[in-house]
């Protein structure tokens, strides 16, 4: 669930790469 959630923020986001670094950490901080 955590995978494809996080999964889905990062396609939604533009391809910027502060708001994909900004994801990326998210995504560490929920698995």
């Amino acid at each position: 669930m955590h995978s494809m959630v996080a999964h889905n923020g990062l396609t939604l986001l533009p391809p910027d790469t502060d708001g994909k670094a900004g994801e990326v950490v998210d995504a560490l901080w929920l698995v």
